[in-house]
């Protein structure tokens, strides 16, 4: 009564007493309410069921993922590239220092980093603040993980610093960054649980819509 929907029991007690005249008897009645009832009780657990092993399997997927990101980081770490920023022509940033704004050395200024330098900044002026919130919770983990290859592999200085780091002080900015990174991968997995749930949950309601 309350969804204003009757259930499959419900209309063929219905079409019957329209086909042959006789009163639905008031048993009848209970008996096809409370199927519903069962109907519905045994929908929602079956879904909270799938609800809870899906999430344990999420939380497995999550907990792999940080183990290999973070081997990915340590071996990464282990080769860094030989590569040293050179210096620049008089009148522009100071070695291996990135800026918001394109300059005109920046392929041989960047090197190999070129292209990490090119996407970081599409990132940083609204690259990261479009789209559903998995895709700019994937756009704001690519964007700490470029940091930390721009910062720890090529050696490279981003704003609002404007000189060089020094060894401690680049330590420091890669410990920060590399903490945001992790947060940045904790947000995108759970953008990413809360939609397949969603989903789930959508299906559930549709089933049980056309099972009505």
């Amino acid at each position: 009564m309350d969804s204003g929907k009757l259930s499959r029991r419900m209309r063929e007690a219905l079409a019957e007493f329209v086909r042959t005249g006789i009163p639905v008897r008031p048993e009848d009645r209970i008996e096809a309410v409370e199927e519903a009832m069962s109907e519905v009780r045994e929908a929602l657990e079956s879904q909270a069921g799938r609800l809870e092993e899906l999430e344990g399997r999420l939380s497995q997927v999550e907990r792999d993922s940080k183990g290999r990101e973070t081997r990915d980081d340590a071996d990464q770490d282990e080769e860094a590239t030989d590569w040293i920023p050179p210096k620049r022509a008089y009148g522009l940033p100071d070695v291996g220092v990135v800026t918001l704004e394109p300059q005109p050395d920046e392929d041989h200024a960047f090197g190999p980093a070129a292209g990490l330098v090119t996407e970081w900044r599409s990132l940083m002026n609204g690259g990261a603040e479009v789209g559903s919130r998995i895709e700019r919770a994937k756009a704001e983990e690519r964007r700490w993980k470029l940091e930390v290859a721009m910062i720890g592999e090529f050696g490279l200085t981003l704003p609002p610093e404007t000189e060089p780091l020094s060894e401690s002080r680049r330590d420091d900015h890669l410990q920060w960054r590399r903490r945001a990174l992790g947060k940045a991968r904790t947000e995108r997995v759970r953008a990413e649980r809360l939609q397949v749930v969603r989903r789930v949950i959508t299906l559930g309601l549709w089933w049980k819509e056309r099972r009505c």
